[in-house]
């Protein structure tokens, strides 16, 4: 299979696709695509030629993050006739994330600034940030992915304490 660069203009969005994505991280994999577009040429979207034309079936939230970026062109592997159950397994696939972070690990290599504009701290760590501090009272904690959570939050109070007022409350309106 072979990586093609196609002008966006030439695809069409898969009318039926069961991924959703909030503003927030459709921000951030638009920074993403940005400050990285190697990666975006590593995962390609998936596209299937038809008489009806070019139809992206697995990358949509890519390709709507280039459309945004206003790229002329994505990366993308083009099939043709690819048949329907195929598809609706594909779509699937391409979102789905198998195995498990290795929290300590990425507590111990990475700061938290990278991990949130990564989109680490979020549901997939089974916490609600938004409501943090009344879901991780002490002898609450239940995983060892919610205790390196806490270690990178604790990290962040110790930035954000260390900056002056008018730094705090900008990156606070961000």
């Amino acid at each position: 299979m072979q990586i093609t660069y196609i002008p966006i203009s030439k695809l069409k969005p898969n009318e039926i696709n069961p991924r959703k994505i909030v503003k927030e991280q459709f921000e951030k994999l638009c920074k993403n695509i940005q400050d990285d577009p190697e990666f975006f040429a590593m995962r390609p979207c998936l596209v299937n030629e038809t008489e009806d034309g070019l139809v992206v079936y697995a990358g949509n939230q890519r390709l709507q993050a280039a459309k945004k970026l206003k790229l002329k062109e994505v990366p993308c592997i083009v099939t043709n006739d690819v048949p329907e159950y195929l598809i609706k397994r594909r779509v699937v696939l391409d979102n789905l994330h198998h195995g498990e972070h290795d929290f300590d690990m990425l507590a111990a290599l990475y700061d938290p600034e990278e991990l949130i504009d990564l989109g680490m701290l979020d549901k997939e760590l089974g916490l609600d940030i938004e409501n943090i501090d009344e879901q991780l009272k002490p002898g609450q904690v239940k995983s060892k992915e919610q205790r390196s959570v806490l270690d990178v939050l604790d990290k962040l109070k110790e930035i954000f304490m260390t900056l002056p007022v008018n730094e705090c409350l900008l990156a606070c309106k961000t």
